[in-house]
């Protein structure tokens, strides 16, 4: 069976990690699930669970929009979507980044493009309302979804990588 690992290194300042010595050749982003559960309250499903903890039914809700809506980005009709994903600090690497992997369940599930880095902004020029002052990396498609299990403990912030798929 082959080894679905991948080594990563990650961004912190604090971190007894080599530095880098390699080019990167991508950036890879864990999503809580706080934001599905998030997201759940706010599109709910016609999955009704009564009697079962609320957090799981928005959690499922919330899973359920994300994937609906980050699947079809880039797909005819939907080529202009795009979605914003708050980060720590923008690489500074970022440059000549253009794929981005989306970790969430303890996988890596999607790898999207890069649009844009916005750096420290609440994105209200861009018609967003009531976000904080953040970093932000905007995401594209079309989507790609991981062709097999590829197993990432959760994370903070962004790690450097190289190409996954």
């Amino acid at each position: 069976m082959e080894d679905t690992k991948h080594r990563t290194k990650t961004v912190n300042k604090n971190s007894s990690m080599k530095p880098l010595t390699e080019i990167p050749e991508a950036i890879m982003i864990n999503v809580p699930n706080a934001f599905f559960i998030d997201k759940g309250r706010h599109h709910p499903c016609d999955q009704i669970t009564e009697g079962k903890d609320p957090q799981s039914h928005y959690f499922k809700c919330g899973l359920r929009w994300f994937k609906t809506f980050y699947e079809s980005m880039g797909t005819e009709g939907k080529e202009s979507d795009s979605f914003y994903h708050f980060i720590s600090g923008v690489p500074t690497q970022a440059k000549h980044l253009t794929n981005i992997y989306i970790c969430f369940g303890g996988k890596v599930q999607y790898k999207a493009f890069i649009v844009e880095f916005i750096r420290k902004s609440n994105c209200a020029d861009r018609g967003f309302v009531g976000y904080p002052v953040r970093n932000w990396v905007v995401t594209t498609g079309p989507i790609i979804k991981a062709p097999e299990d590829i197993l990432q403990k959760g994370f903070r912030g962004f790690r450097y990588t190289k190409h996954l798929f």
